[in-house]
């Protein structure tokens, strides 16, 4: 599915059936979430870049070595986003999150 043949409501359809497309072929969540946001019109990308630069995290470490990362907004809190396995969020993979979510 591509962005020219769909509507405002179903975008985040179309981000998922993108992201599920880019990883069957890289196989990596973090480079398909690049391809993915490129893929993205540019208004949408803009918004998600707004609301990127507004996301605050909080980073939890469990264990010796165990970091956990949250990213905090308004957006998530409507629709929940699991933590990322590590001490820094991708920000690739973060920017396709807030796009799927800003057509809620």
């Amino acid at each position: 599915m591509d962005f020219v043949s769909c509507t405002p409501a179903n975008h985040r359809e179309a981000i998922v059936g993108l992201w599920k497309e880019a990883y069957a072929q890289y196989g990596c969540e973090k480079r398909s979430a690049v391809k993915v946001f490129d893929a993205l019109p540019a208004t949408l990308k803009e918004q998600a870049t707004d609301i990127y630069n507004e996301v605050t995290f909080q980073r939890r470490r469990y264990g010796r070595a165990d970091f956990y990362c949250w990213p905090i907004h308004s957006i998530f809190e409507k629709d929940l986003i699991d933590p990322w396995p590590a001490s820094r969020y991708p920000k690739a993979v973060l920017l396709v999150e807030i796009a799927k979510r800003l057509t809620l």
